[in-house]
């Protein structure tokens, strides 16, 4: 009795793993979406951090209430996934800028880029750099100014600091972590845009300039950014400079 229990339950076993075994009908998801963030005000590509905003995507073709799904930003300003299922999606990028509707995207295996125009809340403005070499300790300055293509309903601009990094790889999330609880190293605004000291016309602030020490030997990639006191707190940047310390200090060999 107890063999013919043994040889039953090994029966069940091998059948449910053949069952297990079998062919999935399903095909793997191989549409694409790509996009890349414009900014309106400018024409030119909206430069973000790696990870810092993202397009959110819900798949309407199979439920009215979807969960939501993240395509992150890179660098550049632009996102792509390869990985999605085709079908009819609603979009909705997020980031440093003034918030958008939602609009519905087909996508497919052959879907065009994706144009997103948005505008920021921030212009960093005559970024500059100046590396005085005269001592034994480096120190690097950099400055820039802030605009705003729209004032009225601005967010209070709360923070502005530079970032530095040892790669091309350059934000908030991606930066020299000393820099980041010095005091004199940023500068924590949290005020309205019409409050901010302004140049002659009104059209930009006074810089806002900040010295850091440096390393010999070291290359640096550096940037400036400021957000507001929006829901994701993200930056807007500048572009990235590039700048290699020498070895020696001035007028040494």
């Amino acid at each position: 009795m107890k063999k013919l229990s043994f040889i039953a339950m090994a029966a069940f076993l091998a059948i449910s793993a053949t069952s297990c075994m079998g062919v999935d009908n399903f095909d793997e998801p191989e549409a694409r979406y790509t996009a890349r963030l414009i900014d309106k005000t400018t024409g030119l590509p909206l430069l973000t951090g790696q990870g810092e905003g993202a397009v959110r995507l819900w798949e309407m073709s199979y439920s009215l209430n979807p969960s939501p799904q993240d395509i992150p930003f890179k660098q550049d300003g632009t996102v792509s996934n390869y990985k999605l299922f085709a079908g009819t999606y609603d979009v909705q990028p997020r980031g440093a800028f003034w918030p958008m509707e939602k609009y519905e995207v087909k996508i497919g295996k052959r879907t065009a880029e994706d144009v997103i125009e948005v505008v920021p809340y921030l212009h960093i403005n005559d970024f500059e750099m100046s590396l005085d070499n005269s001592g034994n300790q480096p120190m690097l300055t950099v400055s820039c100014t802030l605009s705003a293509p729209v004032t009225v309903g601005l967010p209070n601009i709360r923070l502005i600091r530079p970032f530095l990094s040892t790669n091309h790889f350059c934000s908030g999330s991606m930066c020299i972590g000393e820099y980041n609880n010095i005091k004199e190293y940023k500068t924590e605004i949290n005020t309205a845009w019409a409050d901010l000291k302004k140049n002659d016309d009104g059209t930009k602030t006074l810089p806002y300039s900040y010295t850091l020490p440096v390393k010999r030997g070291y290359h640096y990639w550096v940037r400036m950014g400021a957000y507001v006191d929006d829901e994701f707190h993200n930056f807007n940047y500048s572009e990235i400079k590039e700048i290699e310390i020498p070895l020696t200090k001035d007028g040494e060999s």
